[in-house]
């Protein structure tokens, strides 16, 4: 519910959206549902989806190349940035106090920061205080995988291989799979 408020209206609802949880539960296919969303309602909305390892790079890229004001540019030119994997951002000081006056510009002006990580902003060692505390300062939502019968209901509605087919014996033991795959260690 939080991500689609914020894709409708970007930048007025739940501005941070910070979504945490474990490997595997869809955060990376929620960001871009959002991103393709945003998109569809509003063809003039410049939507950037960037991993933490991309915006590392571009961040170095952009500092040997062109300067640190030709990337705070392209920054500036974009409505909603969806960042994958914040946690990677840890231990990257100079990265770090860059991202914190992006983050600051898009609050600023009201554009749309929606962010994932494996855990809750609070949690997230090697980041700057002020960092980590604007990243708490607007919704964070954390994702668990659904409940067996949930997922039960949920999976025949997903398009398989025509090889394998939505069997009951093949819904139960695929989701015997994702159970066992999500649920090896708490957060």
């Amino acid at each position: 519910a939080a991500s689609l408020a914020a894709a409708l209206n970007p930048g007025k609802f739940y501005n941070p959206l910070f979504l945490f949880g474990k490997s595997g539960l869809g955060k990376t296919h929620l960001l871009h549902a959002v991103g393709n969303y945003i998109r569809s309602k509003n063809k003039s909305m410049r939507v950037l989806y960037i991993s933490s390892d991309q915006f590392i790079e571009e961040y170095f890229r952009c500092i040997r190349e062109k300067g640190f004001e030709a990337l705070k540019n392209k920054f500036r030119n974009i409505d909603v940035i969806l960042i994958d994997d914040i946690q990677f951002l840890a231990s990257r000081e100079k990265v770090g106090e860059y991202f914190f006056s992006i983050f600051n510009l898009f609050i600023n002006s009201n554009k749309q920061i929606i962010m994932t990580s494996d855990r809750p902003p609070l949690e997230l060692k090697g980041l700057e205080d002020r960092l980590v505390s604007r990243f708490a300062s607007g919704l964070s939502v954390g994702l668990t995988a659904p409940e067996y019968e949930t997922s039960f209901k949920i999976f025949p509605t997903i398009p398989l291989n025509p090889t394998i087919g939505k069997n009951t014996t093949t819904v139960v033991v695929v989701l015997a799979k994702i159970e066992e795959a999500t649920s090896l260690e708490p957060l």
